[in-house]
């Protein structure tokens, strides 16, 4: 009969067996998803740099002492997708493209935006007594005035966000004022205006105001504005307090706009 001892270090040395086995399984997995993720069949290949950021990345989701990291589990269920502090520039943009392309085709998908169009062509084809699409409009019609329709309107989006991701992170470059006095704004350079309607910053120039950026999608930088507050009185932008504005190109008049509150007001350096 075998010794107890005998049996015990033999099941002790199947059992550190069987967990250097898993130990090294994840490491396997850890290691084929980071070269899938650096687009590289093989460590060697990647430059000198990408290489020192590929073993931190490593040592984040996994160590010889520990295993994998609750870290490491994210990165493999998400096959490489999840983001860390070593994360690169593509790598990020791509993680955002990969997002956003989701949330996009989600939202047209719940919002069922394609069927509301059609629900207006339905409604033009009563209205004109039609027995057939053509005597609405021809097809090729249809389809240039909704593409029309989608980049007015996507662009007014794309503005915006560019507009208030630019502002989002204010620097030493950027003071936030109650009024935007026009001395200030020439010493400064730029003048930016927030509010819950829209917004632009513009320069005082040769004392006009010019357009610079803006969220409005009819309007572009080098416009003339010219500020007016209650009864066209002229004045200054002032937090707080709703403002129009007359907008000029090449002197001629294009139409009044009005922010209902200004939220934030800035001095920016150009």
């Amino acid at each position: 009969m075998r010794k107890f001892n005998a049996v015990l270090k033999e099941k002790q040395t199947k059992e550190e067996q069987l967990v250097e086995k898993k130990v090294l399984g994840q490491f396997k997995r850890v290691y084929d998803v980071l070269l899938e993720k650096y687009g590289t069949p093989e460590f060697k290949q990647l430059p000198e740099k990408a290489q020192g950021v590929f073993l931190s990345e490593l040592n984040s989701y996994w160590s010889e002492s520990e295993g994998i990291s609750e870290m490491g589990v994210k990165f493999l269920s998400t096959r490489g997708r999840a983001l860390n502090e070593h994360s690169s520039k593509e790598q990020k943009k791509n993680f955002l493209q990969e997002k956003a392309d989701v949330v996009i085709s989600e939202t047209i998908r719940q919002t069922e935006l394609k069927y509301k169009l059609y629900n207006v062509i339905d409604e033009m084809y009563n209205e004109v007594k039609a027995s057939n699409l053509s005597e609405v409009l021809p097809p090729d019609v249809i389809f240039e005035t909704l593409k029309e329709s989608f980049v007015k309107n996507i662009k007014g989006l794309l503005n915006e966000i560019n507009y208030e991701l630019k502002g989002s992170d204010i620097n030493e470059e950027e003071k936030a004022v109650g009024h935007l006095k026009d001395e200030e704004v020439k010493a400064a350079g730029l003048g930016v205006i927030k509010s819950k309607s829209g917004g632009l910053s513009y320069k005082y120039d040769g004392g006009k105001y010019i357009i610079v950026e803006t969220t409005y999608s009819k309007l572009k930088p080098g416009m003339r504005i010219v500020f007016s507050g209650e009864g066209g009185k002229d004045v200054i932008p002032e937090k707080g307090k709703p403002l129009s504005f007359g907008v000029y190109e090449n002197e001629k008049y294009l139409g009044n706009y009005k922010l209902t509150e200004i939220t934030e007001l800035y001095l920016k350096s150009k």
